[in-house]
Parts: C-alpha cells; sequence; structure tokens
C-alpha cells in the first residue's frame, strides 16, 4: 500500500452508458490498492485530461493550491493507471506508470502517456503525498482513445458496400444485355398528349423546369425531351420549348435536331421553337403563360424541376383546355400539378421513365440499384419489427430482444456488450 498521502482522481473514459457506475468500481480498485479515499471539496487540486489528437497517447496535467506546498517541501505525486474491461464492466490491473514531482515554485506538471490501444478506454489516477491525512480525490472529465474505425456507423459502411455491389453489378449487366424496367404509365400519357395535339392540329407545349444542366432533374427532362421530339417528328407536331437557361436552350436545340434527324425529317425542326425567355423565375413564368394564352397548345408537358411558379403553369394551361403532363421530384410542387393536370410522374418514376427511355447502362443500374436496396432495407425493417414483437413475448424472448439490440448495435458483435 502507499503511504497516507492525498489523492486526485482523473478519469479517462470514453464510455457514455453509466458513468458514475465506472467512476465508482474504479474507485474502489483505486483505493484498494492505495487505501481509502475521501472527496476533495476545497478544491485543493486543479486538473485536466486531455488526448492528444492523432497520437496514440494522452497528457495529464494536475496542479495543486499554494497552501500544500506552504511548508516547503516538494511532492511526489504518483499516476496510476488502469484499463477498462467493456465485456466485465470494470478496471483491469491497476498499475503505476509513473512520478510526478510538484514544489513550491511550479505547482503544476504533466505527464504524457504514449503507446495507448486503439478503441480503448484508460482510467487514470493521481496520487499526490503529504505524509499525512487520509487520501483526497476528484474527478476531472473523461475521454477516451478513438480506433481507426467506428464501428458505431457499421450500419452505414454496410449499406455503402451493398449499394455500390447492387450498382456496379447492374452496370455490368446492362451493359452486357437489356436490363428489365418496367413501363411507366407517364410515358403513355405523353404519347396520348401528344396525339390528341395531332389530331387538333395545335402544337405541344414542352417546359423543361428552371433550374440549369447540372440540375439531375433537368437532365432527365432532356431524356424525355429526346423522346418527345421524335414523337412530334413522326406525327409532325409543332413542338415548343421555352427555357430559362441559355445553356439549357442549346442542349434543347441539339436534342430535338438529333429527334428530327432520327425521325427521317431534319427540315421540319424549327430552331426558333426553342426560346429562351429570362433567367428571372416570374419573368419567365409570365413569358410561359403568355405562350399558352397565344398559342393554345393542345398538350402541355411539364417535366423538371419547378418552384412557386408550379401551380400558375398549371392552372394556365388547365384554363385553356389543354391535356397536361407533369414529371417532378420537387416534392413540396406534387401536390399542385395532381389537381391541375391530367397526369403527374411523382418523385422516383420521374427518373425512371427517363431510365427507360435512355437506356443509359449507368442511369438503368441507378434505378434498378435503387429497387433492390429498398427491398434489403424493407426486409430488414421487418425483420426488426418482427423481434420486437416477439421479445415482448414467452416464446424465445431472450433472443429476440438480443437480435433486436444487434440490429440497433452491430458493433455489439464485436464488443460483445450486450
Amino acid at each position: 500500500m502507499f503511504e497516507c498521502g492525498l489523492f486526485f482522481l482523473v478519469l479517462f473514459s470514453g464510455g457514455t452508458a453509466h458513468p458514475r457506475e465506472k467512476e465508482d468500481v474504479f474507485m474502489k480498485a483505486v483505493s484498494s490498492a492505495v487505501g481509502p479515499l475521501r472527496a476533495d471539496r476545497e478544491a485543493r487540486i486543479v486538473a485536466s485530461a486531455r488526448l492528444v489528437a492523432h497520437e496514440r497517447a494522452a497528457v495529464l496535467s494536475v496542479e495543486v493550491a499554494g497552501k500544500l506546498l506552504s511548508d516547503g517541501k516538494p511532492l511526489t505525486a504518483s499516476v496510476l493507471r488502469a484499463r477498462w474491461n467493456r465485456k466485465e464492466k470494470r478496471p483491469e490491473k491497476v498499475v503505476r506508470v509513473c512520478e510526478l514531482t510538484l514544489a513550491k515554485k511550479n505547482p503544476r506538471t504533466t505527464f504524457r502517456d504514449e503507446g495507448l490501444d486503439r478503441d480503448s478506454e484508460y482510467l487514470y489516477a493521481v496520487v499526490v503525498r503529504t505524509g499525512a491525512g487520509s487520501g483526497l480525490f476528484k474527478n476531472a472529465g473523461s475521454v477516451t482513445v478513438p480506433t481507426l474505425f467506428s464501428w458505431g456507423r457499421s450500419k452505414t459502411l454496410l449499406a455503402l458496400f451493398l449499394f455500390s455491389f447492387f450498382y456496379f453489378y447492374f452496370i455490368r449487366t446492362a451493359r452486357r444485355r437489356e436490363v428489365f424496367l418496367r413501363r411507366i404509365a407517364g410515358i403513355d400519357a405523353i404519347e396520348e398528349a401528344v396525339g390528341r395535339a395531332t389530331e387538333m392540329g395545335k402544337p405541344v407545349l414542352y417546359v423543361p423546369g428552371l433550374e440549369d444542366q447540372t440540375d439531375v432533374q433537368t437532365l432527365a427532362s432532356i431524356v424525355i425531351l429526346g423522346h418527345v421530339g421524335r414523337t412530334t417528328a413522326e406525327y409532325g407536331v409543332r413542338l415548343v420549348v421555352p427555357v430559362r437557361s441559355p445553356v439549357v436552350m442549346t442542349m434543347a436545340q441539339e436534342i430535338v435536331r438529333d429527334a428530327y434527324t432520327v425521325a427521317g425529317r431534319p427540315d421540319a425542326f424549327v430552331a426558333d421553337d426553342i426560346r429562351y425567355l429570362s433567367d428571372e423565375q416570374f419573368a419567365n413564368c409570365a413569358g410561359v403563360d403568355g405562350i399558352i394564352l397565344r398559342e393554345k397548345p393542345a398538350a402541355n408537358l411539364y417535366l423538371g424541376t419547378f418552384y412557386a411558379e408550379s401551380l400558375i403553369l398549371a392552372e394556365t394551361g388547365f384554363a385553356t383546355g389543354a391535356i397536361q403532363v407533369a414529371g417532378t421530384a420537387s416534392v413540396p410542387q406534387i401536390p399542385f400539378f395532381i389537381v391541375a393536370c391530367d397526369y403527374t410522374m411523382i418523385g422516383e418514376e420521374f427518373y425512371a421513365a427517363s431510365a427507360y427511355l435512355s437506356r443509359d447502362a449507368q442511369v438503368v443500374a441507378g434505378i434498378k440499384a435503387t429497387d433492390w436496396f429498398k427491398a434489403v432495407l424493407i426486409g430488414y425493417f421487418l425483420v426488426g419489427l418482427g423481434a420486437a414483437l416477439l421479445a415482448k413475448t414467452d416464446w424465445h424472448s431472450e433472443f429476440f430482444q438480443k437480435l433486436l439490440l444487434y440490429l440497433k448495435h452491430p458493433e455489439l458483435f464485436r464488443t460483445g456488450e450486450c
């Protein structure tokens, strides 16, 4: 046992569960090694513990009040360390790692403990000897030695690997053979709208949203525009495309020109029908409304990213009696399109229609990988729901309780804490 002295307890612990219980257990282990302890209620010792960033080392700083050094004699402090056993929830053997000297001229000192194991918790106790009196202790905070891998986020890593596997598998499959994609009903609605415009001898209005070429919805809309351009070229219907961005206007012109060429009617393409209106939101909206009221198209197609102008456009088209088809992933605008349009492609259905028409391997792989990943997530949720229900019954309840715990915290597979 150590001589009677003044103790100061510093905890290096990273566990967030039951910190007080861990502290009490460690104090008992220190007491068995150095003798009885009592709380330092007069704050005669100040200490702080911290972990050195990006290193497997801890720094312990200790400072004592001047009255403890009033007799001029230096004090000797012993640093004790114990590694916390997570599985058994107790400290391992308490060992002395160094001796510190505290003098009146320099009452503060530090100690650097190196070579600590990663993903481990260490408990430290600083024992300051005075030669008389019982031991005093005081807590100074808690830290833990970090690990290179955060097991608490293993579910995220597993999900990333799973989705990546699906994605690259379907890319390879799509490049070797045609991958099945269900035909979206919105495509049939678009073709029906173009057919009605053909019967009425009126143009088709196509609005590719308000965002520029960097937006995913705009790219999906441009793909669908190519299909609409081929259909209007085959039926001999005029296609009007007002845009907000000059770059998107150039893209739309090239897509529609290629569509007319593929359909065998390059002479029917009119570049002026792909029009740049304004980059201002409501100025562009007013321009589109003007086209709807003046030219009265028989079919209005709103496919892309929309904002507050969505209802204005849809209501104006409804007032002219046009058949309207919309598609967007902008959640706040979906209700407005639903109530004012004849058919609306909601969210991912819009992207699926683009993938179905483009048949690009990467786009198709994204759709298929997302579907399979969602199926796995649904299965995961169903297993968790079943475990939660069966854990409250008498039939193997302990097994299902552990299963539910592992589903929530997969890192327990490694640590054994359950």
